[in-house]
């Protein structure tokens, strides 16, 4: 368990940069078995999301959703100015926002888990 206390963050911003890089090649490698494009956008932004939360758990969660909406805008912009053969769409934002409130889910059930048993024992 330590070394998941120590390399969450490290973790975290791997994951992080390896999207923006994915996000900006010319023609990124194909999806297993035909999966949609926004299924792929919610899948990570969920990924990226609940990596978020473990590496910066003392913040505010609705600070940590909005930085990685702030995100998944961002990658939309580099695409738009810098995207060889990519181009921005609001769909995947939208996407992204589905992927990061999956994740807000999974981390309020936890929560919630984990507060059910505290008042178990």
């Amino acid at each position: 368990m330590r070394l998941w206390r120590v390399g969450r963050r490290p973790i975290f911003w791997t994951a992080l940069i390896l999207t923006l890089v994915m996000a900006n090649l010319p023609s990124p490698p194909p999806a297993p078995a035909a999966v949609n494009d926004k299924w792929q956008h919610g899948l990570a932004f969920a990924l990226l999301c609940t990596l978020a939360f473990a590496a910066y758990s003392k913040q505010k969660w609705w600070k940590v959703a909005l930085a990685m909406l702030a995100y998944g805008v961002l990658i939309e912009l580099s695409q738009w100015a810098f995207g060889a053969g990519r181009q921005a769409d609001f769909w995947d934002v939208l996407a992204d926002s589905a992927g990061i409130c999956a994740a807000l889910l999974l981390l309020s059930a936890t929560k919630w888990r984990a507060a059910d048993r505290a008042i178990d024992n």
